[in-house]
Order: structure tokens, then C-alpha cells, then sequence
């Protein structure tokens, strides 16, 4: 029984032509939205974590997969909107500008976000919230790295690499794919 290469710098001409497409596609896009003050941020993530049975018998683990961690990403963002802000500007749709991909093979299993930083938040703000709200999460481990993002459209393509995804269109977070309306 074979599988599919997810790699596509190892597998056939016509998967690595699709997926270098794909790649060139999604970065021309990603890279011509308003970024207007943009932070490369990587957030590494637990393997897996104990939870308390509901009935309150024991303990089961529950390991870390891409379901879990689209869920785990999204809880994250919504407490930085909650953070940054007010009720009804999140009534009227404000949300963070947020690209991210989840690498997991061969490393340790992290996300890199592009993350757009409110205007009227301080930079020193935007990373002590981001770091404390990550920590929150069930999934969030304690390597969080949080900087100011001088050169967008290198951040998105070092995200955008091959090398690192289990599966290359997968490792993009869809389900957390922001592309705006920043108050």
C-alpha cells in the first residue's frame, strides 16, 4: 500500500507544480491585504493534555490534532478580541487581521501567525496580551515568540515554506483565516 507524499519537493512534477501554484496564489493574496501594523508571532502547542472526566472518575488524555488545534487557535483569538475590543465593536464585526499555519512534521507542532495589531493598542500591550491570553488556552504551550513584523510579505513566505507541514493546503488554519476589519 502506498500513500501520498505530502512534501512536494519529493513527490511527483505535476503535485509540486500544484502545490507551488497553490503556495504562490495564497501568498500574492495574503500579501496584498491592508496590513497596517503586522506581528510575526509563533506559538508552540502541547502534544496533548489530561482533562477531568465529566462524570468527575478520572482522567483521560486528550491528544493534540489539527481539529484541536484550529479549536484551540480560535478560542485564543477570540480572547485577544475580547481584550482589544469593546462589546459593540465586536457586535459590529471587528476582528483581528490573522493569517496562521500549523507546522508538525519532523518538529515540535507549532502555529506561525501574521497577526494586524489594533491602532489604538501599544506594541508592549499586543505581546503581554498575546502571550497571556496563549496561556490560557488548554494547547498552548510556554514557547510564545512575538515581534514586530518590519518585512510582511518574507514573514508570509517563511510561513508559506514546504519543509515542516504534514500535508501543505491542510496546514493552513482556514477556519481561522481573518482577513479583517480592524476597528
Amino acid at each position: 500500500m502506498t500513500t501520498a507524499n505530502p512534501h512536494p519537493r519529493e513527490g511527483k512534477p505535476e503535485t509540486r507544480s500544484r502545490d507551488q501554484k497553490f503556495r504562490k496564489a495564497i501568498l500574492d493574496y495574503v500579501s496584498s491585504l491592508p496590513w497596517k501594523h503586522p506581528y510575526a508571532v509563533t506559538l508552540t502547542l502541547k502534544k496533548g493534555y489530561f482533562s477531568v472526566s465529566p462524570a468527575k472518575t478520572g482522567k483521560f488524555w486528550i491528544p493534540l490534532d489539527s481539529h484541536h488545534a484550529s479549536k484551540n487557535l480560535r478560542h485564543f483569538l477570540n480572547l485577544l478580541e475580547r481584550a482589544f475590543f469593546k462589546k459593540n465593536e465586536r457586535r459590529k464585526g471587528a476582528r483581528l487581521r490573522c493569517v496562521a499555519v500549523m507546522e508538525d512534521h519532523r518538529v515540535s507542532p507549532h502555529l506561525h501567525l501574521c497577526l494586524d495589531r489594533p491602532h489604538q493598542t501599544s506594541g508592549e500591550q499586543f505581546c503581554a496580551e498575546v502571550i497571556q491570553k496563549w496561556h490560557q488556552t488548554y494547547f498552548g504551550n510556554v514557547v510564545v515568540d512575538v515581534k514586530p513584523c518590519t518585512n510582511t510579505r518574507g514573514w508570509l513566505g517563511y510561513m508559506a515554506k514546504y519543509r515542516t507541514k504534514s500535508g501543505y493546503s491542510d496546514s493552513i488554519d482556514w477556519m481561522n483565516f481573518r482577513t479583517g476589519c480592524v476597528v
